[in-house]
């Protein structure tokens, strides 16, 4: 079973905006005639129809419930949950597969070997602008595995994540009983998991940030991700960063635990303490304990990448304004690998059995890489 990262699920909805709803422009569109991709669509991310794009993806702040949720005008939403068409490829037409491509070469190497989707590979997909406790993702996953199970002659299911699924699957696997664990789960072979968040979610909120995709706008991104309760979920772990700076100026330093803060105060977020303390209380509810039943975890790392480890302003008042200075740290160019390697390092210490695969590359080259792809066979063939 695949669990993808932030960004790793095609989204697909329908829009049904009224006109009491102000569009970023007027190429927008207000109505579609059946669902249509949203994410990723190449089509999306020129000039202008971006503002359209960035726009039809934000949530909105429920004041009653005080939850981002959908707003009921553009239900995006993924569209093959237990398939693999909503993670093999991000843009699944074909258009530009060797961009998009995201799960396939882990995905054609297992059919190379005799595997078949649905039958005995699967994908966990997810709307990833929300967190794992959101949108019945729990309950389905743990379906989906337990029918793997079974019409596979009780066959243990092998899990492979990536990214912010990293710490989604723990936190699935930590929701279940031991005895399920030990019952349906064999290995799991996190890649680049973001264990303890990353400060690119820091830039992300008080700057913008766009997945590395060319020719998109940097700043409007930040609106966006304001709405996404995944992002205030992978902003840098208090716990583990401590006083660390992580954003400074000549007069001022800021720790991880003063991010949400910020954005509130500087990104007029009102939902961002709130938000900051969910993602607060939600990452620290197992506090990286082992998940014990599983019978082997293989982690795999990249490193040697410059990673945002911090951010410096020339003055307090740019924050929130202005394009910040990256500090950099080593990672996978996402990742610092203080934060992929953390949970591994501490299973690894406490004799589990886990093995640590570390790789001279990026944060998506680990997925792709051969040895990544050779671990995974080792992992999931008995």
């Amino acid at each position: 079973v695949f669990i993808p990262g932030l960004a790793g699920s095609v989204l697909k909805g329908t829009l049904n905006i009224p006109d009491s709803v102000s569009l970023p422009n007027h190429l927008c569109a207000r109505h579609t005639k059946s669902r249509e991709l949203f994410w990723f669509n190449p089509a999306r991310v020129v000039p202008f129809e971006i503002d359209c794009l960035l726009f039809y993806c934000q949530l909105v702040f429920n004041t009653t419930t005080r939850l981002l949720q959908r707003p009921n005008y553009a239900d995006l939403d993924i569209s093959d949950f237990g398939g693999l068409t909503d993670l093999e490829y991000l843009e699944p037409s074909g258009l530009v597969h060797e961009f998009s491509s995201y799960f396939h070469i882990l995905i054609e190497s297992f059919r190379n070997m005799g595997f078949v989707d649905g039958k005995n590979l699967f994908g966990a997909p997810f709307d990833w602008r929300f967190t794992p406790d959101a949108n019945n993702w729990v309950n389905n996953t743990k379906d989906l595995i337990e029918r793997a199970f079974w019409t596979n002659n009780a066959t243990k299911v092998t899990l492979v994540s990536h990214s912010m699924g990293g710490p989604f699957t723990y936190y699935f696997l930590m929701q279940q009983a031991i005895e399920w664990r030990a019952k349906f789960i064999h290995n799991w072979v996190p890649i680049a998991p973001v264990w303890i968040g990353t400060p690119l979610a820091a830039l992300a909120q008080l700057y913008g940030y766009f997945f590395g995709v060319p020719l998109t706008p940097k700043g409007p991104t930040a609106d966006l991700y304001h709405t996404f309760p995944s992002e205030f979920y992978l902003l840098p772990n208090e716990k583990y960063f401590g006083s660390q700076p992580m954003v400074t100026t000549p007069t001022s330093s800021y720790t991880s635990a003063e991010v949400p803060q910020l954005i509130h105060d500087r990104m007029k977020v009102a939902w961002a303490l709130e938000y900051g303390k969910t993602a607060k209380d939600l990452n620290g509810q197992y506090d990286l304990a082992f998940p014990e039943g599983i019978a082997a975890i293989n982690c795999v790392v990249g490193r040697g990448q410059s990673t945002v480890a911090s951010l410096k302003y020339e003055s307090d008042s740019e924050i929130g304004k202005k394009a910040p200075t990256e500090i950099n740290g080593d990672g996978d160019g996402t990742v610092l690998l203080k934060s992929s390697t953390i949970a591994c390092d501490k299973w690894a210490q406490e004799k589990w059995p886990v093995e640590i695969l570390s790789l001279q590359t990026t944060h998506i080259g680990a997925m792709k890489h051969q040895d990544t792809v050779s671990l995974v066979h080792k992992s999931a063939c008995f």
